[in-house]
């Protein structure tokens, strides 16, 4: 089984928003290597009280996010759902538009939301790695050629970086592959598919820029134009925004958290990101900025001027936490009242075998007497027996 698949079943396994923060918190690590974004962590669980408001904003952020957009999130079949159940969903999501800074996922897929074959991947790994050895300019060409107006030769590959996050990802991905279950079918669209996650003031408007090519991500767009060169038309990049992020102080935290759920960062061949999330959220290490909590702060990131929707969205989330958090107390209750009668029973199965103990030692200890008795009987020779039987005669 893949890390991207132990991944998902560990996320999709927990019953509450809780739970799962604490999963996501839980550091985890995968043939000895340490996994991206883990200081970010390990920085915010440092003592019990950093643990615990680390966990509670989670939470919050988490309540955020429409359950069954989160599962697919998790499971990496987002866009297929979209087409299906959540199709309502995204487009009323649409029709919010910029408005709202927000949380995106991007995925390769097909036309009908599916992530490439184990057998496709194959060939658009050679394809990136024949690219990456910068020996065929007649690739490049043809390569750079593909997407946007920057038509510089070897563009996905021009800095040392970009070489070695793309030699990287292609190591991980061909060990993910060959650790798939049910790997044998090759024509099986990847488990788990292909994330890249980002952040921004104007969500859809990014979502377009890493479509086009424009200031992306350079492992999705070579993957992506490798796609194209080997199978045209049949692969593209989708993007989702997930979730509206209202409160500048967890946009870090809210993109490490989706990032994480949707296992997008490179290592381990997961997903496109090769920089932790969180880490270049525009201006908000600006102090006036971090000071300001309410819509001003995204006015001043030069968002929309029009955030109208930031007051419903806040009061939407509100409730969604509040909900969730009544919803684990009314959990951790009913637990407590099952837990108050598994006592009891167990009281009550201690007194049983209580007894059971006695009446067994009492039966031991009248039996012990019996023997004793018997070895006295057997000592007298039997002259009690004839003594007894002269008396009444018997002989």
């Amino acid at each position: 089984m893949s890390v991207r698949e132990q991944e998902a079943r560990r996320y999709i396994t927990p019953t509450t928003l809780w739970d799962l923060a604490e999963e996501i918190l839980r550091p985890v690590s995968y043939a000895g290597i340490e996994r991206i974004d883990e200081k970010f962590f390990e920085y915010r669980c440092a003592d019990d009280a950093s643990k615990f408001a680390t966990k509670s904003l989670l939470v919050e952020i988490l309540a955020g996010i429409r359950l069954d957009v989160l599962q697919g999130v998790i499971l990496g079949d987002l866009p297929e759902r979209a087409r299906e159940n959540l199709a309502v969903h995204f487009e009323n999501e649409t029709r919010i538009g910029d408005g709202i800074p927000g949380i995106y996922t991007n995925y390769i897929v097909d036309e009908e939301g599916r992530p490439p074959t184990c057998s496709d991947i194959g060939e658009i790994l050679e394809v990136m790695e024949s690219y990456v050895k910068r020996d065929d300019d007649q690739l490049a060409q043809y390569i750079d050629g593909l997407y946007g107006t920057n038509r510089q030769l070897w563009k996905y590959a021009n800095k040392k970086s970009y070489r070695d996050a793309h030699t990287t990802f292609i190591a991980f991905m061909r060990d993910r592959i060959s650790s798939t279950s049910d790997n044998t079918d090759e024509e099986q669209p990847l488990k788990g598919g292909i994330s890249e996650v980002g952040f921004s003031i104007t969500p859809y408007k990014r979502i377009r820029d890493h479509k086009c090519h424009v200031l992306s991500t350079c492992i999705m767009n070579l993957f992506e134009a490798c796609a194209q060169y080997s199978f045209p038309e049949k692969y593209s990049v989708e993007g989702y925004v997930v979730t509206r992020t209202v409160n500048p102080l967890a946009v870090a935290l809210s993109e490490v958290a989706v990032s994480r759920i949707a296992c997008s960062y490179s290592d381990h061949g997961n997903g496109f990101n090769y920089h932790r999330a969180g880490a270049s959220v525009h201006g908000l290490n600006n102090r006036p900025i971090i000071s300001a909590t309410d819509q001003t702060a995204w006015a001043t990131l030069q968002a929309n001027q029009d955030m109208g929707g930031v007051e419903d969205e806040i009061a939407r989330i509100k409730e969604c936490t509040q909900a969730e958090w009544k919803r684990l107390e009314e959990q951790l209750r009913d637990e407590d009242v099952a837990f108050d009668q598994a006592n009891a029973a167990d009281e009550e199965h201690v007194e049983l075998l209580r007894a059971e103990v006695d009446l067994q030692k009492r039966e031991e200890a009248r039996a012990e007497e019996w023997r004793r008795f018997e070895e006295e009987m057997e000592g007298d020779d039997n002259r009690w027996l004839q003594e007894m039987a002269e008396l009444c005669d018997l002989k």
